[in-house]
């Protein structure tokens, strides 16, 4: 294997792997393949399912007992694949306090801490379990702010053949 700098040889070593590529200053790899260049000093890692990496980043996040920080926030926003916008949106914030939250200027509420983090797991399970197959911000942005006086019938409808049940018939 050759450097990507300096075209030289490399030598593989092990060794903790400071991963900073994920936008956060706390995460180190330990257990991958990591090259090094003794001519000019590179290194370059070689990281086995990146997929599963971003998720126990995410896990390690999520169950820490401190309020978010502003790098974690935008990981999470990352993670999840949302625009700001459409975090803010979720979350019924100005998009310029999401902004502010994540540029470290502003810190986030406890309120909207502990719901981002419910956002973030409900994320991987909708991913996981399909409860609503690619609806998920959708059922969010349907929330109404007000209080509304009309009581809504849940359906649940029975399939008698699969035994299974299907929730919220319309």
């Amino acid at each position: 294997m050759k450097c990507s700098v300096c075209n030289k040889p490399l030598y593989k070593t092990s060794e903790l792997y400071h991963y900073t590529e994920c936008g956060l200053d706390n995460v180190y790899l330990e257990g991958i393949d990591i090259y090094k260049c003794e001519n000019c000093g590179n290194m370059e890692a070689k990281i086995p399912r990146i997929d599963e990496l971003h998720l126990g980043i995410a896990k390690c996040i999520i169950a820490k007992p401190q309020r978010l920080n502003n790098k974690e926030i935008r990981y999470l926003r990352k993670y999840m694949g949302f625009k700001a916008v459409d975090l803010a949106k979720i979350l019924e914030i100005n998009k310029s306090t999401l902004s502010r939250w994540e540029a470290g200027k502003e810190k986030i509420g406890p309120a909207n801490d502990r719901l981002l983090r419910l956002l973030v797991i409900r994320y991987k399970e909708e991913q996981l379990h399909s409860l609503f197959p690619g609806k998920f911000i959708e059922k969010f942005e349907q929330i109404k702010p007000e209080i509304s006086k009309k009581t809504i019938k849940n359906r649940i409808k029975f399939d008698k053949n699969f035994q299974t049940y299907e929730s919220c018939v319309v």
